[in-house]
């Protein structure tokens, strides 16, 4: 990987883990509160990125739980392609909130 790469993928990693932990200690009912989408404009290791937090009800394996998605966006080549940072936390109704896993984050839509 590239050094500028790494930097900023560092940098957009640190960017999503700092909105994510204030929301960590959410319960399941104030999760479902959040806002569907929220976005924003920001500069990430010199590079300008959109980061948006997203709130989805799961369906199939996630049925009844919230997901809650932190992604930094960095478009590439002529904006047609991107560089994807992104992280996120499953809320249950009857378990701790916990990290999402790649594929859950895949199937979430963001």
């Amino acid at each position: 990987m590239a050094r500028s790469t790494r930097a900023f993928y560092e940098a957009a990693v640190r960017l999503t883990e700092e909105r994510l932990t204030p929301l960590r200690s959410l319960s399941y009912e104030k999760a479902l509160t959040l806002p569907q989408a929220q976005s924003e404009d920001l500069s990430v290791a010199g590079q300008k990125v959109s980061f948006i937090l997203s709130r989805h009800v799961g369906s199939g394996q996630l049925d009844g739980c919230v997901i809650v998605v932190a992604l930094v966006v960095l478009p590439r080549w002529f904006r047609l392609g991107a560089h994807r940072t992104e992280r996120g936390i499953v809320f249950s109704p009857n378990a701790p909130p916990r990290e999402a896993t790649a594929l859950e984050l895949q199937n979430s839509g963001s």
